[in-house]
């Protein structure tokens, strides 16, 4: 079914409204009851990362980190070892980052001036080895701060690990969907296995023959 223009200007201000809060997308499906989930899902993934490219480099500016930095810090001080869980994530709320992206900035910061930068491998590159940290977050030296960047991972639909997994769980139940539907047709295709075997590497995930 085609969307009409104005229907899609309409979902696209409505997500402007809101775009930053965590139920925007809950809010945007009770506003929009007949536009199906999946297609307010990928509009609302478009413009939060759309927002995001815009403004990323504003944040990854040394004052603007450094002054999130100092904030996460007289914000930790204040709270107890347990109240504090959510802390990167109410922060990065505040600057409307996305959360995996503000966790990176602050366990950058906090590896440069509390020189928890202690990896086995000598070797690795500082960036390598947060990159590390991202990826394995019980790594993290700081049980405080790893408990915190688990939250921001687990909480974060667009960036990071976990959202990168499910991209691509999403990717291949459609993939998957498409080679049934070709089947069914008797329309001649390779699929993603045989291009690979065979090193045709293309964008798309089936190719007709």
């Amino acid at each position: 079914i085609m969307m009409s223009k104005d229907t899609f200007l309409k979902i696209t201000a409505g997500i402007e409204a809101v775009w930053f809060q965590r139920d925007c997308l809950q809010r945007i499906c009770k506003d929009f009851p007949h536009t199906p989930r999946d297609t307010l899902l990928s509009i609302y993934s478009q413009y939060y990362q759309l927002q995001t490219k815009r403004s990323h480099g504003s944040h990854r500016r040394e004052s603007k980190m450094d002054e999130y930095y100092h904030k996460y810090q007289y914000m930790s001080a204040l709270g107890s070892d347990g109240s504090t869980t959510e802390l990167l994530l109410c922060l990065s709320q505040e600057v409307h980052l996305a959360p995996t992206l503000f966790a990176r900035i602050i366990l950058e910061q906090c590896a440069l001036k509390n020189q928890l930068l202690h990896h086995p491998n000598t070797g690795a590159s500082y960036s390598a080895v947060v990159s590390s940290w991202m990826k394995h977050p019980s790594s993290i030296p700081d049980k405080k701060l790893q408990a915190q960047v688990k939250h921001c991972i687990l909480n974060d639909t667009h960036y990071g690990p976990m959202a990168e997994n499910l991209k691509h769980s999403v990717g291949y139940q459609y993939e998957y969907l498409l080679q049934e539907k070709l089947e069914e047709l008797g329309i001649p295709f390779l699929g993603e296995p045989c291009r690979k075997y065979l090193l045709l590497h293309f964008v798309h995930s089936c190719d007709f023959l």
